[in-house]
Order: structure tokens, then sequence, then C-alpha cells
């Protein structure tokens, strides 16, 4: 057995349907495998998050366990790291700051040190 998500086009929409499945060999066709739908949940929609936790916590309960999710501790934010990141890249400030660089003995990578230096700059007050 196992839960399968099917989807259906309409018009421009896309509906995804939670179905629980299960696989077998059809002796009537050559024992080719087959799947039979054991019961259809609805709409993905329409169930919601909190009722599809709900079925899975029953599930859990009914082989004996407890659904538990997994629980952070502690972490760290660096979102505002990725956003800067994705405005340097659009900006393409790697590729300006290269084409700049006079070119000499120097093995320092000048571009990464400058935008470590704009993004530590640029994040000093959200962290």
């Amino acid at each position: 057995m196992y839960i399968r998500i099917v989807r259906h086009k309409s018009a421009k929409k896309t509906y995804r349907h939670v179905q629980i499945a299960e696989s077998y060999r059809d002796p009537d066709k050559a024992n080719s495998p087959r799947t039979r739908i054991l019961y259809n949940l609805g709409s993905l929609e329409e169930l919601g998050e909190e009722q599809i936790m709900r079925l899975a916590a029953g599930l859990m309960k009914a082989i004996g366990k407890e659904l538990s999710l997994p629980e952070l501790k502690q972490a760290k934010d660096f979102g505002h790291v990725y956003a800067v990141q994705a405005v340097w890249e659009k900006l393409g400030l790697s590729g300006a700051l290269d084409q700049a660089v006079i070119l000499g003995k120097s093995t320092t990578d000048f571009c990464a040190m400058v935008q470590w230096l704009v993004f530590n700059r640029l994040c000093d007050d959200v962290g």
C-alpha cells in the first residue's frame, strides 16, 4: 500500500487528489502489474495540512508509535546573506569586479574579498 497523488489538469488549473493505492499482479492479464485504488481521500487542497498531519498521526498510532516531527533546537539566520547574494548576482557585480581588477602576480581573489566586505557591511545590522 502507498499514498498516491494524482494530478488532473482542467483548463489552466491543476487539481491534486490523494489516494490510498496498492499494487498487485493480475493473473487474468498475464500476471502483469496493476494498481488498485483502495480509498480516495479527496482533493489535496481541501484536505489541508492539518488534516493530513492528523491522518499521519492516526496511522502511526495504529502501529503503536507516535508521530514525532523533528524539532529545531538552535539555528542561525542566514536569509539576509542569501538575499544580498541574489542581488549581487543579479547586478553582475562579480563580473564587473573581475574586469576591473589589474592582473598581476597576486593570487588573492579580490572579487571574493570585496564581495564579503560588502556583505559584512550590509548584514552588520541584521545579525
